[in-house]
C-alpha cells in the first residue's frame, strides 16, 4: 500500500483530519509526523515544558496505535518552531524513505506561527528530497485565514471514533471543548455536502488534476 503523512504541528492538530485519516487506514500505510511535542501547551497550568512534552508524547502515542500510523516526532519546540537545514534534512530523509502518496499540513496563512513553520519546512523538505506528493491543506478552526476548501471528506460513518480520538488529548481537552468544537464544525461542513458531519481540504494549488486525487479514491 502506498503512503499518506499526516504532518502536525502540535500533536492534539491531528483533531482536524483525523476522520480522513480513519476513512484511509484500510487503503493505504498512515504516518503522523509533529513537528513539536507541544511542550508550552500546559505553560498557564504551571506544568513544566519537559513534564508537559512527556504527557502530550504519551497521548499522541495512544492515538497513533488506534489509527494504526507510524509516529516520527520532528524535533521543533512549541512555541520556538522554526524550519531549519538539519530539521528540514531530517524531515527529507524520512521522505525519501517512504515517498508519501499525499501529505496533509496545516494551511497557511495561520494565526498560529508553529503552523506556519510546520508547512514551510514541509515544503523546504520536499525541495531537498526533490519528491511532489499530493498536497492537502486541513482547516484548524478560526485559524485557518482566507481558507476556501476544494474538498469535503464525508466523516459520517466514523465521527464516533473520530471523537474517542479527540478525547485521548485529554490535556488540552478540557471540559470536552475540542469535541465540541470539531462536532460544530463537522456538522457545518457536513451541511455542503449532504451528510451529518465532514471535514475540509484545499488542495495546493498546483494539484489541479482531479483524476489524480486521492481523496476522490474514497467516495
Amino acid at each position: 500500500m502506498k503512503n499518506v503523512i499526516f504532518l502536525c504541528a502540535h500533536p492534539d492538530d491531528f483533531t482536524a483530519c483525523c476522520g480522513t485519516a480513519l476513512r484511509m487506514r484500510k487503503r493505504f500505510n498512515l504516518h503522523l509526523w509533529d513537528f513539536t511535542k507541544g511542550e508550552r501547551g500546559l505553560i498557564e497550568q504551571g506544568v513544566s515544558i519537559e513534564e508537559c512534552a512527556a504527557t502530550r508524547t504519551k497521548e499522541e502515542q495512544r492515538v497513533a496505535s488506534a489509527v494504526g500510523a507510524e509516529l516520527l516526532f520532528l524535533g521543533e519546540i512549541d512555541g520556538n518552531s522554526f524550519a531549519p537545514e538539519s530539521t528540514c534534512r531530517k524531515m527529507a530523509d524520512n521522505l525519501r524513505e517512504i515517498r508519501p502518496r499525499a501529505v496533509f499540513t496545516h494551511f497557511v496563512p495561520d494565526r498560529h506561527v508553529d503552523h506556519i513553520m510546520t508547512t514551510a519546512a514541509l515544503f523546504r523538505a520536499l525541495k531537498i528530497a526533490r519528491l511532489m506528493p499530493e498536497i492537502y491543506f486541513y482547516e484548524f478552526s478560526f485559524q485557518s485565514l482566507g481558507f476556501h476548501p476544494t474538498h469535503l471528506v464525508d466523516v459520517s460513518s466514523v465521527m464516533t471514533e473520530k471523537i474517542k480520538l479527540i478525547r485521548m488529548y485529554e490535556c488540552q481537552n478540557p471540559d470536552d471543548c475540542i469535541v465540541q468544537n470539531k462536532i460544530m464544525t463537522g456538522r457545518f461542513r457536513g451541511q455542503q455536502i449532504h451528510c451529518e458531519y465532514a471535514e475540509a481540504f484545499q488542495a495546493c494549488g498546483f494539484m489541479q488534476d482531479e483524476a489524480k486525487c486521492i481523496l476522490n479514491e474514497l467516495e
